[in-house]
């Protein structure tokens, strides 16, 4: 049995950062998921329909839009939507499967769920 951890990271997404000087703003996005494993920290791909997201994996990673991200309070979303981090910075799940992290490390989808 493959053992690993999953930790979570803070880490600037490369979509887009945009930043002032109060600090970095962050930017997301409100999105329906049909999964419902999807969990704070996650990367997250569009499916075939734009306004739905799931868990990013090795088939959808051309298509990742950003982080799952419910740590916004204040962000308005409707029954089954979840908010998603498309730019400034984030918590992220990984995992050290492939080695140790360092920075200046990319992060993308996995084969782990």
């Amino acid at each position: 049995m493959l053992k690993t951890r999953v930790r979570p990271y803070i880490v600037l997404l490369t979509f887009i950062c945009i930043t002032c000087l109060q600090g970095i703003v962050l930017a997301g996005q409100n999105f329906y998921t049909t999964d419902q494993s999807a969990r704070n920290g996650m990367i997250m791909s569009l499916t075939s329909n734009q306004e739905v997201v799931n868990p990013a994996s090795l088939e959808t990673q051309n298509a990742m839009v950003g982080i799952f991200d419910d740590s916004e309070q204040n962000i308005q979303t409707q029954p089954g939507q979840i908010n998603v981090q498309t730019n400034g910075v984030s918590t992220v799940l990984v995992s050290t499967v492939n080695g140790d992290i360092k920075v200046g490390d990319r992060i993308g989808a996995s084969s782990i769920v």
